[in-house]
């Protein structure tokens, strides 16, 4: 019987997986949503800078 278990491990996301994410989106949906994950990518960096600002 095959081994069915895969050990895989997780990172989290940076700009420069942008591409990436951008391919394999593509891949599944078959249209490129490039605009929809530059914009999320962005907010995400506004968000963090606000969470950093508060803390400091």
């Amino acid at each position: 019987m095959p081994d069915t278990q895969t050990k895989s491990t997780t990172k989290p996301l940076s700009a420069d997986d942008l591409s990436a994410v951008i391919a394999i989106d593509k891949a599944t949906s078959c249209t490129s949503r490039r605009g929809y994950f530059e914009k999320r990518l962005k907010a995400a960096r506004l968000d963090q800078v606000r969470r950093l600002t508060r803390s400091g």
